[in-house]
């Protein structure tokens, strides 16, 4: 009896996890099927994992990440469905045809040090103990993690700022209301960086302590 390849999502697939999964599936192609594939800003390198994996659909968070994934998929010739916002994502994630064992390998590829198994729709992730060396470790996840984020908090910035300055070019607001509005979107960037680095410094401390 010949068993049907596990189909998986990829939740995050040009990132550092996702992107040790899919080494993962290219390297066994009989086991593994992507059926979605998910990013928050490199829209150039998801193409190229639907170029390779062919997934039914994708989730962006933006209309304008979609647009650009659109424009793309179109250029390939794929038939990829492009879905938008945390709704999709949602969606995605609890597809009933997504097999639990896209998180077990997503656990085991990470740099967290775990090994997961599953039972069905049990999922097992034994903890090991914490010692000074794994607690270093860790720290240095939550502050690559939280480099991740501020990555995604510029991108947001850049993205703000080119539509505001669209906007001036097709004379859709003045300058000086352009102005105020990139003041504004630098503000909140600070003021989220400020916040991602506080949080990252919490639970640093939170980590090591004994």
């Amino acid at each position: 009896m010949t068993t049907r390849p596990q189909r998986l999502a990829i939740l995050g697939s040009t990132g550092s996890i996702g992107t040790s999964t899919l080494d993962v599936v290219a390297r066994h192609p009989e086991r593994f099927e992507i059926i979605g594939l998910t990013t928050f800003q490199r829209v150039d390198l998801l193409l190229a994992q639907c170029q390779q994996f062919r997934p039914r659909v994708v989730v962006v968070p933006s209309e304008a990440r979609a647009e650009e994934a659109r424009r793309g998929l179109a250029q390939l010739r794929l038939s990829t469905e492009v879905l938008v916002g945390p709704q999709a994502l949602c969606e995605l994630a609890c597809d009933p045809g997504v097999d639990l064992s896209l998180i077990h390998i997503s656990i085991r590829e990470s740099d967290l040090g775990l090994n997961p198994s599953s039972q069905g729709d049990l999922l097992r992730v034994p903890m090991p103990a914490l010692t000074e060396e794994r607690r270093k470790e860790l720290t240095r996840v939550v502050r690559h993690t939280g480099e991740e984020c501020k990555i995604a908090v510029r991108a947001v910035r850049r993205e703000a700022n080119e539509h505001l300055k669209k906007m001036l070019k097709d004379k859709e607001v003045p300058e000086d209301e352009e102005r105020r509005a990139q003041d504004e979107v630098q503000r909140l960037t600070d003021r989220t960086i400020a916040e991602i680095d506080r949080l990252v410094h919490g639970k640093e401390a939170e980590v090591m302590a004994v």
